[in-house]
């Protein structure tokens, strides 16, 4: 059995590459440490108060705030109905299947 300090620096050395590993780009680098992480690590915990967010109820809201957006997307199901119905595929499009894993 390791001393009690090298234990202890051998897991501020696994959070820390744990930490490094599961990263991802942002202010906290996409992981915030658990309570006994940060005790191990020496961090602290501070409350901070956000910018300001527009809270509302939207059917309530003058038009003069409002803007009209049109938006086209396209209709898969259809894709995949037509497929389905006629083994035709549309031009530029692909119809493939995938593999899951089902845990029961």
């Amino acid at each position: 059995m390791p001393e009690p300090a090298v234990a202890v620096k051998d897991g501020v050395r696994h959070l820390t590459d744990r930490g490094r590993r599961d990263a991802t780009p942002g202010r906290h680098g996409g992981v915030l440490p658990s309570r006994s992480d940060r005790a191990l690590l020496g961090s602290s915990v501070s409350l901070r108060t956000n910018p300001p967010a527009v809270v509302l109820e939207e059917l309530l809201v003058p038009g003069v705030y409002k803007r009209v957006m049109t938006t086209i997307s396209v209709d898969k199901r259809l894709i995949l109905e037509t497929f389905k119905n006629t083994s035709e595929v549309v031009p530029d499009m692909e119809v493939s299947r995938g593999q899951r894993v089902d845990i029961e």
